[in-house]
């Protein structure tokens, strides 16, 4: 058989130096210039996916998506409404999801501890729901947490880079984790407490809202400090709030030489902050080491991290707050340490 046959230049004229036809299979073609305006026209009048693939001949909606992307269109709203099933599934939903007290109070210590609140947009209702995240290295707190609230247990942990550990993450949303709020509220304090009222007040009581709208809008920076991973937001709302706290009247923190080793070496490197291999080779501790004393130090607001977006990629970096330089200006860190033997 040719090739060349009156079938494959039917199929691809351009390859043959043909213009294709204006109008094929009831509408025209997707290289023509009317095209464009017609596929808006059918997409804005289906009430589906299903139904355009219909009015245009194609074997299933892939096509649909494709020119969809294709022609910088976005896909309708009301193609993935379901308002009947989503009333199903929070039907299904019980009134009361942790049983007894002791489950609520455990998972209200979990929270506290390793949870968080965030949002999940759902970009085809046009709606975002609560959610409330726990995340440990450890998966039976997980599967236990799974369990007490109701839903599935992850099947595998997210990696994460090296050298940290691969972590497990238990997830309740919608109107789930806002009965799973509602009933662990009384045990909560802190600023877990006002993170929970705020998202009790924000939210529907189906845990959803209308419209889209990210974290920082229902739990501000400058209300909530303790969300906060950078320098710039999370040490300057920490710094005023704490504004009151005065060195010279309270009790010296327990340094020891590691620690105040690495304070040091921070404090030399002002206003540049250094990477943790850089903290390692100045200050002569182990990664280890460096690691844990720079957590005593951030939990007494001495010293923050910041994520530096470069283009090889993030970097973090560990810079030496204000308030280090009043630490040492008090005595309780000596200048110029000599480097102690590798820990």
């Amino acid at each position: 058989m040719c090739y060349r046959d009156f079938k494959s230049k039917l199929i691809n004229p351009r390859k043959f130096g043909l213009e294709a036809p204006i109008q094929r299979y009831g509408h025209p073609s997707p290289y023509g210039y009317e095209f464009a305006r017609y596929f808006e026209n059918v997409v804005k009048t289906s009430k589906n996916a299903g139904e355009a693939v219909q009015k245009l001949g194609y074997a299933n909606a892939s096509m649909i998506y494709h020119h969809l992307n294709r022609l910088g269109l976005e896909v309708p709203p009301h193609w993935g409404l379901k308002p009947s099933v989503g009333k199903q599934r929070r039907g299904l939903v019980p009134e009361v999801i942790d049983q007894t007290e002791r489950d609520r109070a455990w998972v209200a210590a979990l929270h506290q501890g390793e949870g968080c609140l965030a949002t999940h947009y759902q970009r085809r209702s046009g709606e975002t729901s609560l959610q409330l995240r726990v995340g440990m290295t450890d998966s039976a707190p997980i599967f236990r947490f799974c369990d007490s609230c109701g839903t599935g247990r992850p099947k595998r942990p997210t990696p994460r880079k090296i050298p940290w550990k691969p972590m497990w993450i238990g997830a309740v949303g919608g109107l789930r984790a806002y009965r799973v709020l509602q009933e662990i509220l009384q045990f909560l304090s802190g600023q877990k407490l006002e993170e929970a009222r705020r998202a009790l007040e924000f939210f529907a009581l189906d845990g959803y809202r209308k419209g889209r709208y990210e974290a920082y809008d229902i739990w501000p920076d400058d209300e909530f400090p303790l969300r906060k991973r950078s320098l710039a937001s999370y040490a300057r709302s920490i710094m005023a709030k704490n504004a009151d706290l005065d060195f010279k009247d309270s009790t010296p923190l327990q340094l020891d030489r590691t620690c105040m080793r690495v304070a040091d070496v921070l404090l030399d490197a002002i206003p540049d902050g250094l990477e943790l291999a850089e903290i390692m080779d100045r200050s002569g501790a182990s990664w280890t080491a460096v690691i844990h004393h720079l957590k005593h130090l951030e939990g007494n607001f001495l010293v923050a991290r910041e994520k530096v977006h470069q283009k090889v990629g993030p970097r973090l970096l560990f810079r030496a707050l204000h308030r280090l330089v009043e630490v040492r200006e008090l005595g309780w860190i000596p200048n110029h340490l000599d480097s102690p033997a590798k820990v």
